[in-house]
């Protein structure tokens, strides 16, 4: 995983790249703090649903003879769960930018007004969550063609569509 600094300069933060000797020690806890995820960590992603080994998935749709249609319960479970997953990047991106804050005014690094009561830049994409945080929705690999099975689809359409192209998250009141 990037440190703080690395999802700044790629997703367009105030950040700009720094050569390597002119890093400041906020940088270099940053990206200890991301080499050194638990294992369990639900965003440690690297060894088990890495994108650029050709996974980075949340969904899992297991599809077979005789799985049955994912039920409301199911979906809404899924969807509880993917909300959560945003909610602690969101959280985590907060309390990290928070740190980098404190130790660059601890460091004695001068900040104008208007850089210390500036916002935390946009929070990046969510990373692919590690492989045990990856919902399991069953799916019948060759359903009977009926109206049931039309009515049985359609929410789970729904819900696919929903996380595919999410509806814009509104900023939280302070």
């Amino acid at each position: 995983m990037r440190g703080l600094d690395g999802l700044l300069t790629q997703y367009g933060g105030q950040q700009q790249h720094q050569p390597e000797n002119e890093k400041g020690e906020g940088q270099d806890q940053d990206q200890k703090a991301d080499a050194f995820l638990p294992e369990d960590d639900p965003f440690n992603y690297t060894a088990t649903n890495d994108p650029e080994a050709g996974f980075g998935f949340d969904i899992c749709v297991e599809c077979h003879d005789s799985a049955p249609f994912p039920s409301t319960a199911h979906l809404r479970a899924a969807e509880e769960h993917l909300a959560m997953m945003d909610v602690m990047w969101r959280e985590r991106w907060d309390r990290t930018w928070a740190a980098r804050k404190k130790s660059k005014k601890c460091d004695g690094e001068s900040l104008s007004s208007s850089s210390s009561s500036m916002p935390p830049p946009p929070t990046p994409p969510r990373p692919p969550p590690h492989a045990n945080a990856v919902i399991h929705l069953p799916f019948p690999s060759s359903p009977i063609n009926l109206q049931a099975t039309m009515a049985a689809l359609m929410p789970v359409v729904r819900f696919l569509e929903k996380w595919v192209r999410p509806v814009p998250v509104p900023q939280r009141l302070k």
